[in-house]
């Protein structure tokens, strides 16, 4: 990832939140030239500015601060690995107004891919955003759901079938599907459905 891109990407963030750089600026005390400069010209961004857009938007604050370092000046040290390191298996954290939680009703959040199961619409180590599973309603056929099997975050393809059964399907063909009628599948664990995606380059 590049620091243009890490741009491209906060600036999704806001976008999808509906927050304009005008009432951002108001709030957290950046200049609207500022904001534009962290998301459309590859200047990077303080992690104080990564902290007010992670409690504006109820995005993950530690996977955000990862992509960050990723792309700033220590990325291409020979502390890189140390970093990577560093940021490996932290909680996907988001911060809120009061206190940092795990997750919040209805918030976007970040997970980064662990397998190719996805592979090639979603590749291992892309960073999905996901928005917290609240019930059906969000769920569309074709939708990529994040759930939780057996302890471990799996991203899977929902599907309908005519006879109202649900199939869970990888894009990768390496890896099976399985069918489940609508009263298993409704006891499955959903962590959320994801709204974009970003592919490492």
């Amino acid at each position: 990832m590049t620091s243009s891109e890490f741009g491209e990407y906060i600036f999704n963030i806001r976008r999808e939140n509906g927050i304009s750089r005008p009432t951002f600026s108001k709030k957290w005390g950046y200049h609207v030239n500022t904001i534009k400069s962290y998301e459309k010209d590859g200047r990077l961004p303080p992690v104080e500015y990564i902290a007010a857009l992670s409690i504006e938007t109820g995005s993950s604050f530690v996977p955000l601060v990862s992509l960050l370092l990723s792309v700033g000046p220590l990325a291409n040290t020979e502390h890189s690995h140390t970093l990577s390191t560093l940021m490996t298996g932290q909680p996907a954290l988001s911060i809120g107004e009061q206190n940092a939680s795990y997750s919040k009703e209805g918030s976007t959040l970040h997970y980064r891919v662990e397998n190719d199961s996805m592979t090639p619409t979603i590749v291992k180590d892309a960073v999905v955003t996901y928005e917290t599973y609240k019930d059906n309603s969000q769920i569309k056929d074709g939708s990529i759901l994040l759930l939780s099997i057996e302890q471990s975050l799996m991203l899977r393809r929902v599907q309908f079938t005519n006879d109202k059964q649900y199939v869970l399907s990888c894009d990768n063909a390496h890896f099976s599907s399985s069918t489940y009628t609508k009263s298993a599948f409704e006891k499955l664990s959903i962590v959320g459905v994801v709204r974009y995606t970003l592919n490492p380059v």
